[in-house]
């Protein structure tokens, strides 16, 4: 249910049982975190004129004890990435986590880019 639903039950209490109450900005009682690991295999391929675009990245995401934060392990095979690039894959996937997560980064090791 999204903000509209609480101002209207919060509206009705007040309007038909006269209870006051005190409204605070909702909150989410959950969080996510990796249980087990798992594995993203992802080929990028974009012809856009000339010789276009291609990348494969695999991904490994681990479990970490609890409170060990975000861990990154780039685990490049042969230098066929260039080292400009490693960073921008960590960016995006803190990015990634932090929006998912709300600025809580969940406790697990991601390993990547492999090519």
């Amino acid at each position: 249910m999204g903000e509209l639903h609480l101002e209207i039950i919060v509206d009705r209490m007040k309007r038909e049982f006269k209870v006051d109450a005190n409204i605070g900005a909702p909150q989410v009682a959950y969080r996510e975190t990796i249980t087990r690991s798992a594995e993203i295999d992802y080929i990028h391929r974009k012809q856009t004129g000339g010789s276009g675009q291609f990348a494969r990245v695999k991904i490994r995401f681990e479990p970490l004890p609890a409170g060990s934060g975000f861990v990154f392990e780039n685990k490049v095979v042969g230098g066929n990435v260039p080292k400009e690039f490693v960073p921008g894959v960590e960016k995006g996937l803190r990015g990634a986590c932090e929006k998912r997560h709300h600025r809580r980064l969940p406790a697990y090791r991601l390993q990547g880019p492999a090519v």
